[in-house]
């Protein structure tokens, strides 16, 4: 212990000048820990605000996600239930166009049957206007 009451008796035997110099040096890093100790505690907070940011940043990013799949699904849902209208459409027009097409046909049936009666209406005509003139060129070669 004869160190330790070295450094004793020269504390002891410092100057008045040199005492107040180490109490201003030891002011001074009070004053600079204190204020270090203010700068940690804003670091501190400041830490705490940017977790928390951290945290609702992921939880609207999240949000975001979620919402882009239910987006993404609406897409899915309204481009098949488009596919689905523009089928229907298309069928409907389809049908359309096959009664149309059938009422033709059986117009077109209708008139081939008609110039098929008028044909054998003019075969039976002709023949009878055959057969009498036959009658009349058969008569007058008898008769002379």
């Amino acid at each position: 212990m004869p160190l330790e009451s070295q450094k004793e008796t020269g504390i002891k035997e410092m100057s008045e000048t040199s005492e107040r110099r180490l109490w201003k040096t030891l002011e001074t890093i009070s004053a600079r820990l204190g204020g270090i100790e203010g700068q940690l505690s804003t670091v501190v907070r400041l830490e705490e605000r940017m977790h928390s940011y951290e945290e609702t940043n992921k939880r609207y990013g999240r949000r975001l996600e979620d919402h882009d799949s239910r987006l993404r699904d609406a897409e899915l849902w309204q481009a098949n239930h488009g596919d689905r209208s523009s089928n229907e459409r298309l069928i409907s027009n389809i049908q359309t166009d096959v009664d149309v097409l059938r009422k033709a046909v059986t117009k077109m049936i209708n008139s081939n049957n008609r110039v098929d009666g008028q044909k054998d209406v003019g075969k039976q005509v002709l023949q009878w206007l055959v057969a009498i003139l036959l009658v009349i060129l058969t008569w007058a070669l008898n008769k002379s």
